[in-house]
């Protein structure tokens, strides 16, 4: 499953982003594809991965390109949930694997 990763500018970040999604590929191996950048067809899954709680990627011009679901990580937050940062990488897989049995 291709997977796509919308980054935020990185202007106040209090989380390392990059590191969360590494984590994320190693707990799903072989399982998804992590797709930077503006993808050329609308995507089934996005994460957007904001360093703080602006989440200034969650924006309808970003949205608008999802096909289907949109997992937000905000800072210390999924989806507008508490998360400790060490923890993100797992909750983001858990959806994962629940959205699309990956």
């Amino acid at each position: 499953m291709k997977i796509d990763v919308k980054y935020c500018g990185g202007c106040n970040p209090r989380i390392d982003r990059a590191q969360i999604v590494r984590e994320l590929e190693d707990r799903l191996r072989g399982r998804i594809e992590v797709i930077t950048g503006r993808p050329s067809r609308e995507w089934e899954i996005g994460i957007l991965m904001c360093g703080c709680t602006s989440a200034c990627v969650d924006r309808p011009e970003i949205t608008g390109e999802a096909a289907g679901t949109c997992i937000l990580v905000s800072g210390a937050m999924v989806d507008l949930q508490p998360v400790a940062e060490a923890e993100i990488a797992d909750r983001v897989a858990e959806m994962l694997i629940r959205l699309k049995n990956v």
